[in-house]
This record gives C-alpha cells, structure tokens and sequence, in this order.
C-alpha cells in the first residue's frame, strides 16, 4: 500500500561527467511507480501493518538501487521501508542527489534504519563482460569495462562507457559512505552486540568475482565485513544457479534454519534443491543477455534476508 502525500521537489539531477546527461539506456526503470514520502523524506515510502516487533516499527528498512523493489517491499511486511534508484528523470528517488545522499547517511549515523541492502547494479562490474577490449577475452560477449589492474575501469572506455562506469564508481562511493555512517552510530552508542543493543545489519551482493568488491574506497569495509561468502540463488527458487557474492556487516547470515549461504553443486547440470537442469545464462534471449533477465531476487531469498535481518537486528548479534 502506498502513501503518496507531498509533491516532487524540482532539484536537477547531478552530472557525474562534464555536462552531459547519463544515456537512456542508464534511466533505470522501476516497477513501482509513487511519490516523495512524508515528512520530507525522497524515495519512495513502502507501508504495510506494522508487525509486533518493538524497536523495528519505529526504523525503517532501506533499499539501494531497488529495481524490482521485491527486498523493499518483503521488508514492509514488519513496518515502513523506503526505496532508491539511480533515476536521471525522476530526481525524488536518485540515490546520488545531493540532498537525498546527506537525507540518508544523516539517519543512518542517526540510527533510524533497521536494516539496509546495496544491490548495486553489476553491469559494468560483472565477470560476465569478457568480450573484446582486454587481451585474452573471448568474442561474442558484452565488453570487458574493467580488469584486476583496473578495477575502477580499463584504459580507452568511450564517452558512453565512461559515463556508465564512473556511475557506478559513485555508488560504490556511497556505499563507503553509508557503512561509514553505521560505524559513526555505532561507535557513538557502543557496539558490543547485546539483546536489546540493536544492530543495523547491512548487505550487498553482486555476481561472484564481481570488480566492484575491489572498489578503491569499498575494499577496505569489504575486509571489516561480519561475513562475507558465496550463495547460488537457484536455492531460494530462482531457475539458474546463478552464484554471487553476498557481504554481510552486523549479521552473520544465519538465523535458526534459515541461512543466506547456501550453495548448489549443479551435478551433471541439475539443481541440488529442485531437481530440475539450470537454465544457462550464456549469450542472448532475444535482444538481451540472459544475465540481464535473471537480476530480480526471487521471493523467497528476500524473505530469508529480511528474517535474518531482522533477527539481528532485534538481538544485536
């Protein structure tokens, strides 16, 4: 359920190179469409009946980079949560305006989020871009963008990829800075995890061997990481394994029977957990790569994130 009051503050967009404006092709489109929330916040505002579950009604879960919004909106089954997006056209959900970036890393160091996911987009960072432009790389696939030597992109980008790489360099900034922000709460009121010394747990995932856990001002919170490991999304539902990487900060992941971790051993091509042959994500499904159309979460890995987030949350652990 939405609440929409409040109108669209008329801010431009900040331009992350030279004047020109980010193409099309990078004005992520969302599947759920509002306005500015209340009480001045940007974003867009997700509501449901708040669950019975103390401290956390009155914070908020937030999303970075929402898409589909399925994590933000699993999260407002136990209170209110808010999503962003990276949208030149829509400002009131752009994660990097100036006004909604200080807005967010102001009420994390404040300690009014109770949990919060990075899915920063993988496009420019995936391993999956191995097409030409670095020696050794095979034809047939998107262009390598970035290599180990140059994690924040290769030498000879055109305009258009280097618009697309510094973007994402600049949410991987913000990532920093909102970790950052955790830490500051943190170490103000004391960080000993202790019932009722609640946590803020924080996630971020992106493909295995994504370049973005090499970020030069993300790595070194990657290293300070509660738990970092690898999970196949094919576990919770999802049609293709699918690995990636998942970087827990005040979580270990597990919570009862419930763990984010979990891998598939893809035995002669079939999934461990539904027995079925994984759908490749190799090459093209009509215009599109295959790996651009598996990026949704399935259900049911948002719902683990949110229980276990949850949980450490409310005990500090």
């Amino acid at each position: 359920m939405w609440r929409t009051t409040g109108q669209k503050t008329k801010l431009s967009a900040p331009r992350l190179s030279g004047e020109k404006r980010a193409p099309e092709r990078m004005q992520e489109t969302l599947a759920c469409r509002g306005r500015v929330a209340v009480k001045g916040l940007h974003g867009f505002l997700h509501e449901s009946i708040p669950a019975s579950l103390g401290p956390l009604v009155s914070r908020r879960w937030l999303s970075i980079c929402a898409g589909t919004c399925r994590m933000a909106r699993e999260a407002a089954k136990r209170g209110e949560s808010e999503s962003y997006e990276v949208t030149r056209d829509k400002v009131a959900e752009d994660v990097l305006l100036p006004e909604n970036r200080l807005n967010i890393l102001r009420r994390m160091e404040a300690g009014l989020f109770w949990g919060a996911w990075l899915d920063l987009p993988c496009h420019t960072n995936s391993p999956a871009r191995r097409g030409r432009g670095i020696p050794g790389q095979q034809p047939g696939y998107p262009r390598a963008l970035r290599s180990k030597d140059h994690p924040m992109g290769i030498e000879g980008l055109t305009e258009g990829e280097k618009i697309d790489v510094e973007l994402s360099n600049a949410l991987g900034t913000f990532a920093k800075d909102l970790l950052r922000a955790r830490k500051a709460f943190l170490a103000r009121r004391g960080s000993t995890p202790t019932p009722g010394n609640f946590q803020i747990p924080v996630g971020l995932e992106n493909p295995w061997r994504s370049w973005i856990m090499l970020h030069d001002d993300l790595k070194d919170e990657i290293a300070e990481a509660s738990k970092r490991g690898l999970t196949d999304v094919c576990a919770f539902g999802a049609v293709s394994r699918k690995r990636t990487d998942l970087v827990l900060w005040g979580s270990t992941g597990v919570c009862g029977e419930v763990s984010l971790f979990r891998l598939c051993s893809s035995r002669g091509g079939f999934c461990d957990f539904s027995k079925k042959k994984h759908d490749e994500l190799e090459g093209k499904a009509g215009k599109f790569f295959k790996t651009a159309g598996s990026a949704a979460y399935p259900p049911a890995f948002c719902k683990a994130v949110v229980e276990v987030f949850a949980a450490s949350a409310s005990s500090g652990l």
